[in-house]
């Protein structure tokens, strides 16, 4: 058998360090950005695999400014990407933090993130879910139809049965589920745009505060059988010929909340207590009075 040469050896050698080198130098030039992410995410690499190829690339220009991360987040991103990304452009610091400024910090939202002014401005009117991906608007849902107890129980009961009302509301589900058990939310009230005031022919126009919503834990119904949620009341009505009859929700079905104003026509909305899991949502305190004429939007949530 014969041996190659030494002259051929050195020329194998080179050509394999001449090749590594090229695809070293591309691999340093390559630069991720949030579109290289999108990509990742289009072509089915798992959450684990992105953020290992985050971690290991040399070279990142992530735009991680609250649009950009509401944007990834729209788009399917996974929160632990989102987060890989902040820290690739924010690494912790090797020696002592210089202080911010005071007037460099935005609203704070407590344990979840920060919500900058500016960008609950731009969003406009509507009540915001906020996490630390950036907000989430809470879509309205309205009444669907109203169902009352039969009064054929009065009689039986000679009077002492309870008598209810609830109105229905579209969908079998919340379309916004939160997974703090303290979330924090924002009222951003327009008048320019008025989206979250305009609840009827002209009645919430004057609406320009949380103080006139209430929290309203909502009463969801089950299949016994396949225990399959089917549907979500809110009871507005309830009492018997002796005890009287509450209009309006029930105190058992209202849930405190604190308010505070950030500036004109926006409010941070938080909570002392924990929430039950379950499904809630943001009302008008005065929308009750006239469900048989109108359908009030409801800001309706879930949290797991």
């Amino acid at each position: 058998m014969k041996m190659p040469s030494f002259l051929s050896v050195c020329r194998k050698l080179c050509t394999l360090a001449f090749f590594s080198f090229l695809i070293s130098a591309v691999s340093a030039q390559e630069v991720y950005t949030n579109k290289t992410i999108l990509d990742l995410k289009s072509a089915g690499l798992s959450k684990d695999v992105m953020k290992n190829m985050i971690a290991s690339a040399p070279n990142c220009k992530f735009e991680t400014d609250a649009q950009s991360i509401i944007k990834l987040k729209k788009a399917g991103i996974d929160d632990e990407v989102i987060n890989a990304m902040i820290t690739k452009m924010n690494p912790p610091a090797a020696t002592t933090a210089t202080a911010t400024p005071a007037s460099a910090v935005n609203t704070t939202v407590p344990a979840t993130g920060t919500v900058s002014l500016d960008i609950l401005k731009k969003e406009g009117s509507g009540i915001y879910y906020a996490d630390k991906a950036g907000i989430s608007e809470i879509e309205p849902t309205v009444y669907s139809g109203k169902k009352t107890s039969s009064r054929a129980l009065d009689n039986l009961t000679y009077g002492f049965g309870k008598s209810t009302t609830r109105m229905t509301l579209n969908g079998n589900t919340a379309n916004v589920s939160v997974n703090e058990k303290k979330p924090v939310f924002y009222f951003v009230f327009n008048k320019s745009d008025g989206n979250l005031n305009d609840q009827g022919s002209g009645w919430l126009r004057e609406v320009s505060g949380p103080n006139e919503f209430q929290l309203v834990k909502i009463i969801v119904i089950k299949d016994k059988k396949t225990g399959k949620q089917t549907g979500r009341e809110i009871e507005t009505r309830a009492g018997n010929y002796y005890s009287g009859t509450e209009e309006g929700v029930s105190s058992k079905f209202k849930v405190d909340f604190k308010r505070k104003k950030l500036e004109e026509g926006i409010y941070e909305i938080t909570f002392d207590t924990d929430l039950e899991p379950g499904e809630y949502c943001f009302m008008y305190a005065g929308a009750n009075v006239d469900l048989g004429t109108r359908n009030p939007k409801v800001y309706d949530f879930a949290v797991k």
